[in-house]
């Protein structure tokens, strides 16, 4: 889609539902993402828009997080009886949105109401997120025109699985890009032969930025710390540039060199089975001294 869109070659683009039978909620991040930065970057110039899926359950997602939306066309009818889940749109920004923030939690509660404390976490977590996309990601000036430099964020709460989720997706550099040139010259020499994926886990682990502030670059290490302290089925996932990264509750971190890389980063924190959530005391310990905007 963005190679046709950017070629200058086509007065309109077509994306075609119709036969589509799965969708993951990732996979519609990357879409609108895509969708808005074409045609922010073209204008009247080429005209984008899509097909109704046949199926419901796609039909669905792509109303829910504002997939016709994007494209300015009527959203298709659904069947009365499908009971969708609760959705947060698709957000787009450039800067630290608190109220956003407070949207998908609020969002969450669909399916279970956080502890004060366990509710003020992933709130600076969500926090520093958006805080690494404008001091991290397009730190430096790209050389794609339409970059813009803007991050996405889409959240839902289904209680039919008892899951919450959100997945948040920048068009950056990307996490091992960034990671590597803050490191050392030393320290950089010494892991030159890491593939990206072992950068991912690093930068989780670690935090990406070494910057004085405490709410810089460490949004993914406290999400997947509080994935790990809860009694749940949990998971916190990075995909950046040739690597991923997926770090689950119950088992140790599995990593995935990739062939094709995604330019950005993606991240992807999920719960289920929440509605038995076990909250243990260590959850509490990490928030006294973060201040929110």
């Amino acid at each position: 889609m963005r190679d046709a869109a950017l070629s200058g070659e086509h007065k309109k683009i077509t994306l075609d539902f119709s036969d589509v039978e799965t969708l993951s909620v990732e996979a519609a991040v990357l879409l609108v993402a895509e969708i808005h930065r074409c045609s922010s970057f073209l204008g009247r110039r080429t005209q984008i828009t899509g097909t109704y899926p046949r199926d419901p359950a796609i039909s669905s997602l792509l109303t829910e997080i504002g997939f016709f939306k994007a494209l300015d066309i009527r959203e298709p009818l659904l069947p009365k009886s499908y009971a969708p889940v609760t959705f947060v749109q698709i957000e787009r920004g450039n800067r630290t949105d608190a109220e956003l923030a407070n949207r998908l939690l609020d969002c969450f509660t669909h399916v279970f109401a956080f502890e004060p404390a366990d509710r003020r976490r992933l709130h600076v977590a969500l926090i520093e997120c958006m805080d690494n996309v404008y001091q991290h990601a397009y730190a430096e000036p790209g050389r794609n025109p339409y970059l813009l430099n803007e991050w996405w964020l889409v959240g839902f709460a289904d209680e039919a699985s008892s899951t919450i989720s959100f997945t948040f997706y920048d068009q950056g550099a990307g996490i091992p890009t960034t990671i590597r040139r803050k490191q050392h010259k030393r320290i950089a020499d010494r892991l030159r032969h890491w593939n990206d994926a072992k950068w991912l886990e690093r930068a989780v682990q670690k935090g990406v930025s070494r910057l004085s502030s405490k709410r810089r670059g460490y949004g993914l290490t406290k999400l997947n710390e509080f994935v790990r302290e809860l009694q749940v089925i949990g998971s916190l996932t990075v995909v950046s540039n040739l690597g991923a990264v997926i770090f689950p509750s119950t088992s140790s971190v599995r990593l995935h060199p990739l062939s094709v890389g995604l330019k950005g980063t993606l991240v992807t924190w999920q719960l289920t089975g929440i509605s038995n959530i076990q909250v243990s005391d260590a959850t509490h310990d990490h928030i006294a001294d973060v201040s929110l905007p």
